[in-house]
């Protein structure tokens, strides 16, 4: 029915399922909240106002035909409705609708077409509530989380189980053989395992960390480092540019005495010739990977990061772990005299770094506060390579950490 002007407001069958499935949305349709019961549930209704009735009769009486068509009586499921006497002799018995009562569960859910859903996430309930009776509670709090994954709660269990047997198992995730599940569907539904296993596992097979591997007692992929030998008297059965895990590289017995670090992987190959020297690159702000390495601390230690704000955060990051730590090219000569390499940094670091030198707080400072640019970021690649040859040889000359704080 189109309704005329002003009768917008009057309620329809569609308004009455609206309120239905805002029910469903809440996840009272599969799990009813505690309290009073939900049904008979009683939905009040928008109609005409008694001065209407008359003077708009046709298309009340439209109005209330259509609620009747979308009501228990004519379709077997979904609302009665609830009436009351008003308005004009020519309505008959004068009976307005009020409200729709809806009688039962069933009918509410029948009424949104929930039917399917329902059948599933009932089996879905089942299965947990037969293989982890202990998750029941998550399960009754989270109805649509359970309906969400209503065909993978099989694995999901198969998974929980396989955990329950093998606490903190030391293998990698790989390498877990559950029936039926693959690696990658454990990798895939991390976020609901992880809510489930903190529930169903032994408080001492979690560990307090929020990486989904180790949290459980699963291996982590190794830390990689990759260095290069600044001096080719130092390569290792001729290898000069090397990558391993930082175990093994802490392992090694390096007779270096100079230590040069720099993010970008181009500038760490192309590094000039420094004796006794290797080259760390590549390691953003997993700088906290040196701290496992014993015999890095014993060596003259060179950082040179993007004029940026990020770059001095890094540094100074770099300096918790080794306090000798010495910068270079991060200075303002080195940025005045690149003006024409300047871009912009899209999101700055603004908080107190408090291992920076007097100079290198002076340049950090001045980029937080725009005193040569807007958020001015001077890249490692965008320094002439003339530059990077002559603090080579400053390294080579220079010894110990060079200022004062």
């Amino acid at each position: 029915m189109r309704s005329a002007p002003g009768s917008q407001r009057w309620s329809t069958p569609s308004d009455i399922a609206a309120q239905i499935e805002k029910l469903w949305a809440r996840g009272h349709l599969l799990v009813p909240p505690p309290g009073n019961p939900l049904f008979p549930l009683r939905i009040p209704l928008r109609g005409p106002r008694t001065s209407e009735i008359g003077a708009r009769y046709a298309e009340v009486d439209a109005w209330i035909s259509t609620l009747q068509q979308g009501s228990r009586s004519q379709l077997g499921y979904g609302y009665d409705l609830e009436r009351q006497s008003a308005g004009a002799r020519t309505l008959g018995a004068n009976q307005i609708p009020t409200a729709a009562v809806v009688p039962t569960h069933d009918d509410a859910i029948t009424l949104i077409g929930r039917q399917t859903e329902r059948t599933h996430w009932q089996r879905a309930f089942i299965q947990i509530s037969e293989n982890c009776p202990d998750l029941v509670p998550w399960g009754n709090a989270y109805p649509l989380a359970v309906l969400e994954h209503a065909e993978h709660w099989e694995r999901i269990i198969a998974v929980i189980i396989w955990m329950k047997n093998h606490c903190q198992p030391g293998i990698y995730l790989r390498q877990a053989d559950v029936p039926g599940v693959d690696t990658k569907f454990i990798e895939q539904n991390q976020s609901l395992l992880r809510s489930l296993l903190d529930i169903g596992l032994p408080t001492n097979a979690i560990t307090d960390v929020p990486d989904f591997s180790t949290r459980y007692g699963f291996r982590n992929k190794p830390r990689i480092l990759r260095f290069r030998f600044l001096d080719p008297k130092l390569c290792v059965a001729g290898l000069t540019d090397i990558s391993a895990p930082i175990e093994q590289i802490a392992g090694l017995d390096m007779s270096i005495r100079r230590v040069v670090i720099t993010e970008n992987e181009l500038n760490g190959l192309a590094f000039p010739h420094i004796p006794e020297a290797i080259v760390i690159f590549g390691l953003g702000f997993g700088i906290e990977r040196l701290a496992h390495i014993p015999w890095i601390r014993n060596n003259d230690i060179w950082y040179w990061g993007d004029i940026d704000t990020h770059g001095f955060a890094i540094l100074d990051q770099v300096r918790s772990i080794l306090p000798q730590t010495n910068s270079f090219l991060m200075d303002s000569e080195t940025l005045i005299a690149h003006r024409d390499q300047w871009v912009s940094e899209s999101i700055q670091e603004r908080r107190a770094l408090d291992r920076l030198t007097p100079s290198e707080s002076d340049v950090y400072r001045g980029l937080a506060e725009n005193r040569w640019a807007t958020n001015l970021r001077l890249e490692q690649e965008r320094i002439r390579y003339s530059c990077i040859a002559d603090s080579a040889l400053l390294i080579h000359k220079a010894h110990g950490f060079s200022e004062s704080k």
